[in-house]
């Protein structure tokens, strides 16, 4: 249930640690752990249930809304996914697009904004419920409305979710224990 933000120069290795977090790739050297089990032992699929990232740009596939926000739990059912759309302020939104939860996503910018794909990527974040959930930068390429919505979401994942959130901006994350980065070294403050 620790909230912790990252901050540090460009290049020290912020976006790394996130990737190594999320096994989007292995270490080079040392091990990586989980409750003192070594992350190659936990399957993948286990551990992106568990593990969630809200990157810059939110990854959107080119199909529904409703699948797009159902990605993270292929079973869950239509109620939960717009019970998740609402929480995370998008069910409005989606109701004005052509097709509602129907309409298939053309691309970020395409018929879908920055905001709104934020949101929908934050919807699907809910309805899987991680233990972790990683932001990089979440609030980045957002207006002040906006921002604030995004932090707001933080705020409804359960206690024991643990957040790590990479931003340079530190008054953006209120209550979050910081650390800083410096040549890929993490320390207090």
């Amino acid at each position: 249930g620790d909230r912790i933000l990252l901050s540090g120069e460009s290049g020290c290795g912020k976006s790394t640690l996130l990737g190594l977090i999320g096994r989007l790739y292995a270490p080079i050297q040392g091990t990586m752990t989980a409750n003192g089990v070594p992350a190659q032992e936990i399957p993948l699929g286990e551990w992106r249930r568990r593990v969630a990232t809200l990157p810059q740009v939110p990854v959107i596939a080119p199909v529904s809304v409703r699948e797009n926000i159902r990605m993270g739990r292929p079973d869950a059912a239509d109620a939960e996914v717009e019970q998740a759309a609402r929480d995370a302020g998008i069910h409005e939104d989606i109701m004005g697009f052509e097709n509602g939860y129907d309409t298939v996503i053309d691309s970020v910018g395409g018929n879908i904004s920055t905001g709104q794909a934020q949101r929908v990527a934050f919807a699907r974040i809910l309805l899987l419920r991680p233990d972790v959930l990683l932001l990089d930068e979440p609030t980045s390429s957002l207006d002040a409305v906006r921002q604030e919505q995004i932090l707001n979401l933080v705020r409804l994942l359960p206690e024991d979710c643990a957040v790590l959130c990479v931003s340079h901006r530190r008054t953006d994350m209120k209550g979050y224990r910081c650390m800083t980065m410096r040549e890929g070294r993490l320390s207090e403050g």
